[in-house]
């Protein structure tokens, strides 16, 4: 308040005298925040532009992996699949890679699928992850982050229906 007092001076203005106080006490509120809004404003950003899903390629699954509605078995009714039931031919693994390492910390996380015995990426979901600001790097608490709101799931879903379709004949 010694600094709103010193900058409002001898002003005979009351509201200029207010209008220098409010903004010497924005100052200091925005200075431990402003990272935290620009984060959480470039976070939303990568979502809606660079996140999602790629599918590369298609495979097909004979009978024993559909139910009689065509919907598949190896994936439960909220999306997450059943890594059991389809064997030891596919597996995900996860590449983090920092996106942005300063005093905005958001990391790319991208899961691929992949088919083990040609080797190769099925598709892969993009996700991003932003740690909180600079004041919470030096607090006790641990690396306190938020994703992309509500896209793990949907991509999960739309990448395994995306890859995974019914056998149209029988070999």
């Amino acid at each position: 308040m010694w600094i709103a007092r010193k900058l409002a001076g001898k002003r005979e203005s009351r509201q200029w005298k207010w209008g220098v106080r409010m903004a010497v006490v924005l100052v200091f509120v925005l200075i431990p925040t402003w990272d935290m809004i620009l984060g959480r404003v470039y976070l939303n950003h990568l979502c809606s532009t660079e996140a999602g899903v790629k599918v590369y390629q298609t495979v097909e699954l004979p009978a024993e992996y559909w139910d009689k509605e065509g919907r598949p078995r190896f994936m439960n009714a909220r999306g997450v699949i059943n890594m059991v039931m389809l064997g030891d031919r596919f597996k995900w693994h996860q590449v983090r890679e920092p996106y942005i390492n300063g005093l905005i910390k958001i990391d790319k996380r991208r899961w691929q699928l992949e088919d083990i015995t040609t080797q190769k990426a099925l598709g892969e979901k993009v996700d991003f992850v932003r740690y909180f600001g600079w004041l919470n790097r030096f607090s006790p608490a641990p690396n306190v982050s938020e994703s992309c709101p509500d896209i793990e799931i949907k991509q999960e879903k739309s990448i395994l229906h995306g890859i995974f379709k019914p056998a149209t004949s029988i070999r």
